[in-house]
């Protein structure tokens, strides 16, 4: 199924999975009933990361190089779909970001906490888009 919905489903997807990367120290801190240990921090960190990479730049653009691919009669680079794919992963990114830190006590001022999580999803929803292009552009070329 290579339809270009697909796309922005395939974006919230990968921003969720960014969202929760992003947090998962914190998560693994707040919310066990010890201290993990350092080691079991940086690995559950590290490999969020790389989860996170591989759902951006594996799965994104596997799936904007397939929607390009699928449809040869129409132009690869539209912005309706470029937009749709941003939009989505920016707002995935905004409720699982909310949620996350709903769970979470907060030591910071609620105004500092709502500007960092407005302005990461805003900054994962431009990376998202940014790979659509990225994919949507390779699938056209070949």
């Amino acid at each position: 199924m290579t339809t270009p919905a697909l796309l922005p489903i395939v974006a919230a997807i990968a921003a969720i999975v960014v969202a929760v990367a992003r947090r998962l120290s914190i998560l693994l801190i707040e919310l066990s009933g010890s201290v993990p240990s350092p080691v079991t921090i940086s690995a559950a960190t590290v490999g969020g990361r790389a989860v996170a990479f591989l759902a951006v730049y594996g799965l994104v653009l596997a799936t904007a190089y397939l929607v390009a691919r699928g449809t040869p009669d129409e132009p690869a680079l539209r912005t309706d779909r470029i937009l749709a794919a941003g939009s989505a992963a920016a707002l995935a990114h905004l409720l699982v970001a909310v949620g996350l830190l709903a769970l979470i006590e907060l030591s910071q001022p609620w105004i500092v906490t709502g500007a960092t999580v407005v302005g990461t999803s805003v900054a994962a929803g431009v990376r998202i888009a940014v790979v659509t292009v990225a994919g949507l552009a390779l699938g056209a070329r070949r």
